[in-house]
């Protein structure tokens, strides 16, 4: 199994520390490091049955959480633990790359939805941002990773995704 994965298009390189596997599905823990000034934030989302926790190894990672999105910036040896349901996005602004790592417990198959983001971005099949450009993709993985867009209620997300990712 590949420990490195590579996102060519959204600068993120990710280093696999405890695969879902080794841990029998309680926990997925990943280092990341994200190029300076990486402003395509991801879509702000939510998880609906597990936590992330992140924390700064070096470097600064910037955030928005929560209903009210509330902005963070977590400096090196910060961390902040975003429950489920909470939605959330991170990107870099500062001038240095960023590295942290991100704990999803359980692990479900976020590992797999990574993985094939990774594998569909360096395959040129990303948007800007370095998620799947294509409307098929975007439903598996958001399934698959059990990721849903905020403002838009769940239960239309899914019927939408289910036909599309079948």
């Amino acid at each position: 199994m590949n420990r490195n994965l590579k996102n060519p298009v959204s600068g993120v390189d990710v280093e696999v520390l405890v695969s879902s596997f080794e841990s029998e599905g309680k926990l997925f823990r990943i280092r990341s490091t994200m190029r300076a000034n990486q402003l395509n934030k991801a879509p702000y989302h939510y998880h609906k049955n597990f936590i992330e926790h992140f924390k700064v190894v070096k470097g600064q990672l910037n955030m928005i959480v929560g209903n009210n999105r509330r902005e963070l910036t977590l400096c090196e040896g910060e961390s902040y633990l975003v429950e489920a349901l909470c939605p959330h996005t991170f990107w870099n602004s500062s001038n240095s790359p960023v590295t942290y790592t991100v704990d999803a417990e359980p692990a479900e198959q976020f590992e797999q939805a990574l993985r094939i983001n990774h594998a569909l971005a360096a395959k040129g099949l990303a948007s800007s941002k370095g998620t799947p450009a294509n409307i098929f993709h975007i439903a598996i993985l958001a399934k698959l990773g059990n990721t849903w867009f905020y403002g838009i209620p769940q239960w239309i997300q899914s019927g939408i995704f289910t036909i599309f990712a079948t």
